[in-house]
C-alpha cells in the first residue's frame, strides 16, 4: 500500500513537471500587426448650403457749387440670404488649394429721402448676391508648427495635461502673433491706404509678429527661472509684466501708419477690424481645442520636468 501511494504521488509530481515543459515547447502566436492611423485628405468636390442676415450702413455727400459736402443722410440696409455653393479642393503635402461658386438670394434693400428735397427719394435693393473665389488653406501649414511646439513644450513649461497645454500654447499663440501685432497695425479693408507703402507696411507688420514671438520666448523661459524662486505665480506675473513692457517699447520706436481717409465711415473700418481679429481668433481657438482633444487620448500622461514649479 505505501508503495502504490508513493508511485501516485511520483506520477503526480512528474505530471506537474513536464505541463510547464509542454507549455514551453508550444508556439508563440505572434502579436497582432499596429493599427495604421490613415492619413487624411481634402481632396475631392463639395456641395454645401448656406444662409445668414445681411446688413450695412450709408451715407450719402453731394458737392455743391461752391465745392462744400451737402449731407443727404444715412440709412441702414438690412435683409435675409440664403444659397449654395460648390468647389473642388486638391491637396499637395501640407497646402490645400481650391475654387469655389457661390450663389445666393438676398432680400437687401433701404428707401432713403433726401434732406434737401423731401420730395425726392432714393431705394436700393440687393435680390442676388454671387461669388467665385480660390482659396490657399495655410490653416494646415499652422498646424503642423503648433504640434512641433506642442511637442517641445509639452511637460516643460507647466503641470498641464495635454489639453490644458494645448489651450494654454493657444492663447499665447493668438496673443503673440495676432493680438500683439493688431494693436500697432491694426487691419484695415481693401482698397483703404496709399499703394506705394504697402511694402513698407508689410515690413513693419512682420518686424512687429517677429518682435513679438522673441519677447514671448524670452518672457516664457525667464519665467521659469523666476518660478524656481518666487513661485509659478509670481513668475508667471513678473514674466508677463516684461513682456508688456518690451512690447510697448518696440511698438514706441516703430513708426506709426494712419492712411485711412478722414471721410470714410469710422463703423465700418472698427466692424472691419474686429471681424478680422475674429477670424484669428476662431482659427486659434479650434486648433487649441481639436489638438488638445486628440493629443489627450493619443499621448499618455507626461511627468512634468520642472520639481521647482510643481512644489510651488
Amino acid at each position: 500500500m505505501k508503495n502504490f501511494l508513493l508511485a501516485t504521488v511520483g506520477l503526480v509530481a512528474m505530471a506537474g513537471m513536464a505541463a510547464p515543459a509542454s507549455a514551453a515547447d508550444m508556439a508563440v502566436k505572434a502579436a497582432p500587426p499596429p493599427i495604421v492611423a490613415p492619413i487624411y485628405n481634402w481632396t475631392g468636390f463639395y456641395i454645401g448650403a448656406n444662409g445668414g442676415w445681411g446688413q450695412s450702413h450709408s451715407c450719402v455727400d453731394f458737392l455743391n457749387a461752391t465745392g462744400v459736402a451737402v449731407a443727404q443722410g444715412c440709412r441702414d440696409r438690412s435683409g435675409g440670404l440664403f444659397g449654395g455653393q460648390l468647389g473642388y479642393r486638391w491637396q499637395s503635402s501640407q497646402w490645400v488649394f481650391g475654387l469655389e461658386a457661390q450663389g445666393d438670394w438676398a432680400d437687401l434693400s433701404n428707401q432713403r429721402l433726401s434732406l434737401v428735397n423731401p420730395s425726392l427719394s432714393t431705394r436700393t435693393k440687393t435680390s442676388g448676391i454671387g461669388l467665385f473665389t480660390g482659396t490657399v488653406i495655410f490653416s494646415t501649414a499652422i498646424g503642423g508648427l503648433f504640434a512641433l511646439v506642442f511637442s517641445f513644450v509639452y511637460g516643460r513649461i507647466s503641470p498641464l495635461g495635454a489639453r490644458g497645454t494645448a489651450a494654454l500654447l493657444a492663447i499665447a499663440a493668438f496673443v503673440t502673433i495676432s493680438l500683439v501685432p493688431d494693436i500697432k497695425y491694426p487691419a484695415n479693408p481693401p482698397a483703404v491706404g496709399n499703394s506705394d507703402t504697402i511694402g513698407a507696411r508689410t515690413e513693419l507688420f512682420f518686424i512687429m509678429i517677429v518682435a513679438s514671438i522673441v519677447g514671448m520666448i524670452v518672457a516664457v523661459g525667464l519665467g521659469r527661472r523666476l518660478a524656481a524662486r518666487y513661485g509659478s505665480w509670481n513668475g508667471a506675473i513678473l514674466a508677463g509684466i516684461g513682456y508688456i513692457v518690451f512690447i510697448a517699447l518696440i511698438q514706441y520706436l516703430l513708426p506709426s501708419i494712419n492712411e485711412v481717409p478722414e471721410q470714410f465711415s469710422a463703423v465700418v473700418l472698427w466692424r472691419f477690424r474686429i471681424a478680422s481679429l475674429g477670424m484669428h481668433a476662431i482659427l486659434w481657438a479650434t486648433l487649441g481645442l481639436a489638438f488638445g482633444a486628440w493629443a489627450e487620448r493619443e499621448l499618455p500622461q507626461t511627468r512634468y520636468r520642472n520639481p521647482a514649479l510643481r512644489r510651488a
